[in-house]
């Protein structure tokens, strides 16, 4: 999805750069002329803290995009150690020293986590927080200080994405079964909770400065799923388990799960929380993999001390070591073939390296994106501008968009670039706008990643782009316009 990538990214460095390029503040919609003002359906915080990060470095000199972003790579790389760290210490308390040490080397060599955890995504963003929280729970003595850092990790990682505020609640109710309803375990889940509330209200409190009122964010996240949780991919019943199967590798991935199960017992507060968490997205219509991350690094903590107690005590496990280190074996083979992979591999790369050409061109204008076969959003971050860029369909009269965009360029810098995104049907296409573009100059084309042709070849429905790209003579094209007198008529995707 596009906002995996890039939405992130393109609202913080706008802001950075004194613009709002998706009109978030009430003061853009304002100037904008939108009418109703409404609050942007996203978190704030997560995307806040980006900003910051962005502002500095710009701060200290670097102006490239891809540098800006190789930066926060990094930050979130050293950020993401913490996962380690923690679901480390939990697995030891859990499951003894060799438990903890197949998770720490699982979390930090798992085939998905080292992509993911680089990338500008909340639902990786927000583990650390959560996984401190139960690292408390296990570790620190019971009593106020314990309670607080509960309290602490649960607030900033629902603060960070709303949906942890499930994991809290499965929490509470496992941590009440395991004290069977006394009143310490009551005594411990309200403090708890009632500290969660405060520390996720103080992570809310920019909405106070944004829009003069709490909490706005938050009812306009709801809102807006509420009402457009069928626009997105509905996923079968079970897919999250696939999800988790898969990128947990087989065939440990099934061991993991089996050994997860045998824990529930023994620990109902951890195995509650990944439970409420994961049964609510499960009967969530609107399904996407990414949306379980957070309970991920829990589920490999305590499958891994599971299937360790279990394997153990089995008379078959234990009569049958050499099929167990095949197993293993096997597994390691398929995640060090797509660690690689992913490591060395960059999604979306064909959409990064058009807008980062314009960049380095250093006479960006504004462009105009034509979609051929397939209709991306471009990620305008890596072009350095944020004028208000043309969309084009490819069946579109070319004539015309060039006739529009002339009458338009005393309102709206002129597209001094054509970029066309497609694959089988480029050439005819360009070749349109060749015949109705005065003077449109060849400058290169961007072929889509290996990593990209592979994902489009495993579900077509990840497209994939190369991005043919052209400069235009404003002047020289809108001649020809003044010459023939056409008329701009109205077009959709203006």
């Amino acid at each position: 999805m596009h906002d995996d990538h890039f939405l992130v990214v393109e609202a913080a460095a706008s802001w950075a750069d004194g613009e709002d390029y998706n009109n978030w503040f009430p003061w853009s919609q304002k100037a904008a002329g939108l009418s109703p003002v409404q609050p942007h359906p996203a978190n704030f915080a997560y995307v806040g803290t980006q900003y910051v990060a962005i502002w500095l470095i710009k701060r200290l000199g670097v102006s490239d995009p891809k540098g800006i972003v190789l930066i926060l790579r990094f930050l979130h790389a050293f950020y993401s150690l913490l996962v380690v760290l923690f679901t480390y210490r939990i697995a030891k308390k859990i499951g003894g020293l060799k438990a903890a040490w197949v998770t720490g080397w699982a979390m930090a060599g798992l085939a998905i986590m080292p992509v993911l955890s680089v990338h500008q995504l909340v639902e990786m963003a927000c583990i650390p927080p959560l996984l401190f929280a139960f690292d408390r729970m296990l570790w620190a003595p019971i009593g106020r200080q314990r309670w607080a850092m509960m309290a602490l990790g649960f607030g900033l990682a629902t603060a960070l994405r709303f949906q942890c505020g499930l994991v809290a609640v499965g929490w509470a109710g496992g941590h009440l079964l395991a004290t069977k309803m006394r009143r310490e375990g009551w005594l411990e889940v309200g403090v708890v909770g009632a500290g969660s509330l405060v520390v996720f209200g103080l992570g809310q409190i920019q909405d106070l400065f944004i829009w003069g009122r709490p909490f706005v964010q938050l009812f306009a996240y709801f809102g807006y799923n509420t009402t457009h949780a069928m626009n997105y991919p509905q996923g079968p019943p079970g897919q999250y388990l696939l999800t988790i199967m898969g990128i947990l590798v087989p065939p440990l991935s099934l061991a993991w799960m089996w050994g997860f199960a045998k824990q529930t017992r023994r620990w109902p507060s951890l195995a509650w929380a990944v439970l409420a968490f994961f049964v609510f997205h499960e009967l969530y219509p609107n399904k996407q993999e990414r949306f379980i991350l957070p309970v991920v690094p829990l589920i490999v903590a305590m499958g891994v001390a599971g299937w360790q107690a279990f394997r153990e005590n089995s008379r078959f496990w234990q009569g049958n070591p050499k099929l167990h280190r095949a197993l293993v074996g096997l597994a390691l083979f398929l995640n060090a073939v797509a660690l690689v992979g992913l490591t060395f591999g960059t999604v979306k790369s064909s959409r990064m390296n058009a807008m980062h050409a314009l960049w380095s061109a250093g006479d960006l204008e504004n462009f105009m994106a034509i979609h051929v076969d397939s209709s991306p959003q471009p990620p305008a971050f890596y072009s350095g501008s944020w004028a208000k860029y043309y969309v084009s369909k490819g069946d579109q009269d070319a004539a015309d968009r060039l006739d529009l965009v002339c009458k338009l360029r005393e309102k709206r810098p002129f597209p001094n670039y054509l970029l066309f995104y497609g694959d089988a049907h480029l050439g005819e296409v360009v070749l349109r706008y060749k015949n109705a573009w005065p003077g449109l100059t060849y400058v290169g084309q961007i072929p889509p990643g290996r990593l990209d042709r592979l994902m489009h070849w495993l579900n077509p429905l990840n497209t994939v782009e190369r991005v043919m790209i052209y400069r235009v003579n404003p002047d020289d094209a809108c001649a020809v316009v003044k010459e023939t007198g056409a008329v701009a008529k109205p077009a959709n995707g203006e």
